[in-house]
């Protein structure tokens, strides 16, 4: 039976995002005249419709909406490639833009009747296809640090609960960094659970608007996510820089349950230290021989 708070949760997102879609469907249909009429498209809009879709999608990651989350990631792509203008805006991608919409009112009604959206996996698969298949060259990085749109979705229940299930998230990737530090190997599945571990933080830090940690866990993930097909690439000094960083996601996370914004002391540092330091040393193990500097850590807030 699903718990009464998150049926609560649940109308929540379905009130707000029938409204978003609404007004986002609007707003595509004028933008689509005004770039017929001109030739020219209205940065402000695709802006403002790509918050949309990253509103909803933060949302729906955080309640476990897959299906809605992964077709609003798409949509969200595919509007990133026309406002760096890597596309030019045509009648196609609206068409496909407007189909994301009707597939949202669906999951709509398929969620406030069954509280979930596995019904409609099909239909999902389907218009993400037709979505990659009008992206023309390799999407850019989603994880935009972009302001979604001003919907107080975040109550002080879904915060306690939040901040509950990200400190079990961070113990357990501890404990498999841990046992890869005294065993001196760590299985493939194991690395997996931690990637999938920093995967959930992530999303529900994008939902949550929590830049530094959506951020930072990104970063971490990608690290993760290279690690977990070569594991031989877990050294012991990977493994501590990852042990610094979860201390740097353990303490924003207490920041914000005794009521705090939630931001990371040093985040560039450490963001610079996987993406200048970790990085490098991985490459390292799989043939590169430029000589690394040893991994320094940035300096931990105090208490």
């Amino acid at each position: 039976m699903i718990d009464k708070d998150l049926i609560e949760v649940l109308q929540m997102f379905l009130s707000e995002t029938r409204g978003m879609i609404d007004e986002v469907e609007s707003k595509l249909i004028q933008l689509q005249e005004q770039h017929q009429g001109t030739g020219q498209i209205d940065k402000e809009t695709v802006n403002y419709i790509f918050r949309i879709f990253h509103s909803i999608k933060g949302a729906a990651a955080f309640l476990d909406l897959k299906n809605v989350s992964d077709v609003t990631h798409e949509a969200e792509t595919l509007l990133d490639e026309i406002r760096q203008g890597k596309l030019s805006l045509s009648n196609t991608h609206t068409q496909v833009l407007l189909k994301v919409i009707d597939f949202v009112r669906t999951a709509i009604a398929k969620i406030e009747t069954h509280h979930s959206d596995s019904e409609i996996i099909s239909d999902a698969k389907a218009i993400i296809d037709e979505i990659k298949a009008q992206i023309e060259t390799k999407p850019v990085d989603p994880v935009a640090l972009v302001k979604p749109p001003s919907v107080n979705l975040v109550t002080n229940e879904i915060k306690s609960r939040f901040v509950q299930e990200a400190d079990e998230l961070i113990e357990n990737v501890e404990q498999v960094l841990l046992e890869a530090e005294k065993n001196n190997f760590c299985a493939p599945d194991r690395i997996s659970e931690a990637f999938r571990a920093i995967h959930s933080i992530k999303g529900n830090s994008g939902f949550m608007g929590l830049v530094d940690l959506e951020r930072l866990g990104h970063k971490t993930e990608e690290i993760l996510e290279v690690i977990k097909n070569a594991p031989e690439r877990f050294t012991p000094d990977i493994i501590r820089a990852l042990l610094g960083v979860l201390d740097a996601l353990r303490g924003a996370i207490a920041d914000l349950s005794k009521g705090g914004s939630g931001a990371i002391q040093n985040c560039d540092l450490y963001v610079e230290l996987l993406d200048g330091q970790i990085k490098p040393k991985i490459e390292s193990a799989i043939g590169n021989t430029k000589e690394q500097k040893p991994v320094v850590m940035p300096k931990p807030p105090e208490n």
